[in-house]
C-alpha cells in the first residue's frame, strides 16, 4: 500500500456568509480568532498557535445550509470550561441549540453562529492518536519597544526554526508601547525569507503573557507596571531596523538560532 499522506490532519473549512467583518467578529469574540488575510472578498482567520484556518467567503447563495455536513467543532482544552464557552457564544450573538455530556467528562454544546452555521464545542477525552501535549508555558515572548520590528522578527524566525527543529515551542512578539501597525519594510523583509508577522497588529504587553512564558527576550525595558520578578533575557545590542533591515535581521536571527539550539537541548 502507498504511503499516506502527510498533512496536520483536517485544518481548513470556509463559510459562505453575506459579511465577512461580521461573520468574522463572532469567532474572534467566542474563540480569540484572528484574522491572517484579509480582502474585500474574504477573511482568513486562525486561532493562535494553531493550524486551523476557518475561511469566511462573500456571497448569498445557501447561508447557513450545511450542504451535507452536519456541523463543524471546536474540541475544548478544559472540560471544565463549556460553560463559559456556552456564555461566550450568546454574548458574540449565537444561539445555544443543545448542552449536555457524551458521557462522564466528555461536555458538549451545539450553537449556531450569527449566519446560521452549526457548530460544536467539545471535551474529547484524549485518545491514543492524539499528539503529544504542549505545555502551554513553552511559548517564547519577545518584546520590543513597539512591537513592531525587533520582536516580530525574532518571533517569526523563532517559530520557522522550532518547527525544523521539531521543537514544541512557540513564539509570541508584545510591544510595551505598541504602533498601530507593523511598518512596511518589516512585512516586506519577513516576505522575502517566506514569513509574515504572527499576530495580526502589533499588541500591548500584559502580565499574562510575562506570567505564562517559559522564556522572555526583551529588546528594551520594561516599564514599572510591566516590571516582572522572574528571568528576563536582554539583547540590547541588536542594530535598528529602520535603519538598516538586512544588518537588523542578520544579528536576530543570529540569536534566535541560539536560542532555538539551546531549547532543543532542554525540552
Amino acid at each position: 500500500m502507498a504511503e499516506a499522506v502527510a498533512t496536520y490532519g483536517l485544518t481548513h473549512i470556509a463559510l459562505t456568509v453575506p459579511d465577512v467583518e461580521r461573520a468574522f467578529a463572532f469567532y474572534e469574540a467566542v474563540f480569540g480568532m484572528v484574522a491572517v488575510y484579509r480582502k474585500q472578498e474574504f477573511i482568513q482567520a486562525q486561532t493562535p498557535g494553531a493550524r486551523d484556518v476557518l475561511v469566511f467567503q462573500r456571497g448569498t447563495l445557501d447561508v447557513g445550509t450545511s450542504g451535507g455536513v452536519a456541523h463543524f467543532g471546536f474540541r475544548l482544552i478544559d472540560p471544565a470550561s463549556i460553560d463559559a464557552a456556552a456564555e461566550r457564544v450568546v454574548a458574540a450573538g449565537g444561539t445555544i441549540e443543545e448542552q449536555g455530556d457524551f458521557c462522564p467528562g466528555e461536555p458538549y454544546l451545539y450553537a449556531r453562529d450569527r449566519d446560521g452555521y452549526l457548530f460544536e464545542i467539545w471535551h474529547e477525552i484524549p485518545t491514543p492518536v492524539d499528539p503529544p501535549v504542549v505545555d502551554a508555558r513553552r511559548s517564547v515572548l519577545f518584546v520590543c519597544e513597539h512591537g513592531s520590528a525587533k520582536s516580530v522578527i525574532a518571533a517569526a524566525h523563532f517559530q520557522r526554526l522550532a518547527a525544523g527543529a521539531n521543537l514544541a515551542a512557540r513564539a509570541i512578539s508584545r510591544g510595551t508601547d505598541p504602533d498601530p501597525e507593523f511598518p512596511a519594510n518589516v512585512v516586506d523583509g519577513l516576505a522575502r525569507d517566506g514569513l509574515r508577522p504572527l499576530e495580526e497588529s502589533p499588541s500591548k504587553l500584559t502580565r499574562a503573557d510575562l506570567e505564562n512564558a517559559a522564556r522572555i527576550v526583551t529588546f528594551c525595558d520594561l516599564s514599572s507596571q510591566q516590571s516582572y520578578p522572574g528571568s528576563i533575557e536582554r539583547w540590547d545590542d541588536m542594530p535598528a531596523v529602520s535603519d538598516d533591515y538586512d544588518r537588523a535581521r542578520a544579528a536576530i536571527v543570529s540569536r534566535v538560532e541560539r536560542l532555538v539550539s539551546e531549547l532543543g537541548s532542554m525540552m
